[in-house]
């Protein structure tokens, strides 16, 4: 791919933050550099995919798929041979962002909940 078909994409996520408020908070010059992006970008509001709980917001994000496919609805995760309860860990998911790599493209991650490292070669990568 030619960079003349290259785009620039920055995604993101306010995680538990009430996006009304932070709307206000922007508009009132309260955050200059998320209103600079937003002068130039889009705002675009993710919904948990799950009915309960917004454990599945992430997993979905990270994956592009449904949480039918990659099986995470909750923060926890019920162990059977336990008869209890987990906390989810990530390992079975892949992110998108990992073919990416493979395609030699700079790229910068930070803290997305439940990602674990790619290994990323060209940019920067923050886990927990």
């Amino acid at each position: 791919m030619s960079s003349a078909n290259r785009s620039n994409v920055l995604a993101i996520g306010i995680d538990a933050a009430e996006g009304t408020f932070v709307r206000q908070l922007i508009e009132q010059g309260g955050m200059p550099a998320l209103g600079g992006l937003l002068k130039e970008g889009r705002w675009l509001r993710v919904d948990s995919p799950a009915h309960i709980g917004s454990g599945a917001v992430w997993p979905t994000f990270m994956t592009g798929v449904e949480p039918a496919t990659h099986g995470m609805y909750s923060e926890w995760s019920w162990v059977p041979e336990k008869m209890g309860l987990t906390r989810y860990h990530g390992r079975n998911l892949t992110p998108f962002w990992k073919s990416l790599v493979q395609q030699n493209i700079s790229l910068g991650i930070f803290d997305v909940p439940f990602a674990l490292p790619v290994e990323v070669s060209r940019g920067f990568e923050v886990c927990e």
